[in-house]
């Protein structure tokens, strides 16, 4: 006799000791204990599954964290490098106009020099 149904751990056991207490003639008793079995394998197989589902969406959200967060180095990164050179090329700025700044004061021709002042005044 098969009764295929779906037993909680508590009720698996009442069910054992039931099929072991009536023993009579030993042909229910292990008709009932296959089936008691085959219900714990078919529920450990659907905890397996669910727990395997689990553990592969967990590790997706981890992946797609990770991916994530390289990203946003990735875009730091990119941000330093460009105040950098942002910054570099205001420095080779400042740098030219002092240059000019002192090369037109330094070069300037003496016969110049006494306009200028002149016209400073």
């Amino acid at each position: 006799m098969k009764i295929i149904t779906k037993y909680t751990r508590e009720d698996k056991r009442i069910n054992y000791s039931r099929a072991s207490s009536h023993n009579s003639g030993g042909g229910g008793a292990a008709d009932s204990l296959v089936v008691v079995e085959v219900v714990e394998e078919e529920e450990e197989e659907e905890e397996e599954e669910e727990e395997e589902e689990e553990e592969e969406e967990e590790e997706e959200e981890e992946e797609e964290e990770e991916e994530e967060e390289e990203e946003e180095e990735e875009e730091k990164e990119e941000e330093e490098e460009e105040e950098e050179e942002d910054e570099q090329q205001q420095q080779q700025q400042h740098q030219r106009q002092q240059q000019q700044h002192s090369s037109l004061f330094h070069y300037t021709p003496l016969s110049l020099k006494p306009a200028m002042t002149k016209t400073l005044r």
